[in-house]
């Protein structure tokens, strides 16, 4: 089991261990050195898993998960973030 940055296996089949949390682009596990990492296609936990250490199994990829910040004329930021993101695909998990 994962507990840390796993970007070194991303294309791969997974168990990471992290805390379940919502966040703006959805559902996530962050782990213990506060990597996060996405769970694909949930939009947000239930409330019998939110906020519990779970183990989540899957095949985890990259993905840009919102489009790049802009800044206008006026020096306004738009929300965004840069680059991509770890995504876990087809999960399943469990308390642990």
């Amino acid at each position: 089991m994962i507990n840390s940055n796993p970007s070194h296996l991303v294309g791969q089949k997974v168990t990471l261990v992290g805390v379940a949390y919502d966040a703006h682009s959805g559902a996530m596990v962050l782990l213990s050195d506060e990597t996060p990492v996405y769970i694909s296609g949930l939009d947000c936990w239930e409330d019998q898993w939110d906020r519990k250490t779970l183990h989540v199994t899957g095949t985890l990829e990259r993905k840009e998960l919102a489009p790049d910040p802009e800044v206008n004329a006026a020096g306004e930021v738009s929300h965004g973030m840069f680059g991509s993101d770890l995504v876990i695909h087809d999960a399943t998990w469990t308390e642990g």
